[in-house]
Parts: C-alpha cells; structure tokens; sequence
C-alpha cells in the first residue's frame, strides 16, 4: 500500500494497513468457506511445487485462476448472485486487483445498496485506489447503516484526517471507535496514538 504525502511519516502506513488487511483477509476468507461449502468438490489441496517447477506465488496465482474462471462461470449463469460477486471481489483483493475487486463490489451493491459488508469491502478498495472522497463517502454510508461499528469510525477517521483535511471530525471518529470497542486492545492502541499525537494524551 502506498502512503500520501500528508501522512505523518512513520505513524500512518503501518496503522492503516493493519486495519484493511485485517478486514481483507476476513473477507476472504469467509467468502472461500462459504463458497466451498456451496462447492465441496472445489476444496483446494496445497501442494509443494517439485523441484525445478514453478514457485510457490505462480502456483498460488494459477489457483486463483481456477477460482476465477469458477466464479466467472457460476456468474454468467446468474449475473446478480450477490455471494458469487463477493467472492470475486475477495479473490481479486487478495490478489491486489483493486479495480477489479472495485466493480463486482459495485455490481454486488447494485443487488443490494445496504450490504455492510459490500460497503466495507468497497471503502477499502477505494481507498487503495487513492480515491479518498469517495472511500470516506461510502465509509459514512456504512455508518448510516452500523453506526456502532468501530473500524468504520477509526477507517473513516483515518480518511478525514490523512486526506481530507478534517482532522477534528477524524479525532471524532477516533473517539467513537475506542468507545465502541473498549476491551479492543489493538483498536484502543491505534487511537490511543492518534490522540496522542494530536493532544499530547489519550482521552
């Protein structure tokens, strides 16, 4: 992930990073559950590549592949399956495809607008995509939805304050998030920075 110029050097990267990934990898992995459940005969066996063959990430990108060409298939059959679209979605952010993981995240909200977890998904990708505005817009919209929902806060808190030069309504959702999430220790951490290299303390 790349950072911007108005990132405090050193503090922002790391914090927003552990966020989205986290919730990256939440995604995907739920979505390759769900999806071998509705397709047992799909379940993936690792294999070790033989010696002399291809590495390790080639394999791993052939086996996305296969998943895609898949779900691209199951697709066609029904253009709105809303999990079919959320898989996709999830394979092509594990594979750092955000402007691919950006339209069926699209097409998946198109089925249905108040998908928390679609949203989520779609601020994530949008934000990779460097477009600020439109991930604190969709964040705010998951908010409308899940107002109680800390990382929404702390992600749409990190947008105001990073790129969108609102700092005092991004230590707002700072707050909202370790209030949201007390026993958090990892959230309570990542605020706890922020609000203190702003005031000189936590509050």
């Amino acid at each position: 992930m790349t950072s911007n110029s108005n990132a405090v050097p050193g503090l922002f990267p790391g914090k927003i990073v552990v966020f989205l990934l986290a919730v990256g990898l939440m995604v995907i992995f739920v979505s390759s559950v769900f999806y071998r459940l509705q397709n047992p005969s799909r379940t993936v066996v690792r294999q070790e590549a033989p010696a002399g063959g291809k590495s390790m990430k080639a394999l791993a990108k052939m086996g996305n592949m296969g998943q895609i060409r898949d779900l691209m298939q199951a697709l066609q059959k029904n253009p709105e399956d809303l999990p079919t679209l959320m898989s996709l979605a999830s394979v092509f952010m594990e594979m750092g495809a955000w402007d691919r993981a950006a339209l069926f995240l699209q097409d998946a909200l198109n089925v249905e607008p108040t998908n928390k977890d679609a949203l989520n998904f779609y601020g994530i990708c949008l934000y990779q995509k460097k477009d600020y505005a439109k991930s604190a817009e969709v964040f705010s919209q998951l908010l409308e939805l899940d107002p109680d929902n800390p990382m929404a806060h702390y992600n749409l808190g990190v947008m105001q304050k990073y790129f969108l030069d609102k700092p005092d309504e991004g230590m707002e959702n700072f707050r909202r998030a370790k209030a949201l999430a007390p026993q958090d220790p990892r959230l309570t951490k990542l605020v706890n920075e922020e609000l203190e290299a702003t005031h000189g303390s936590a509050k």
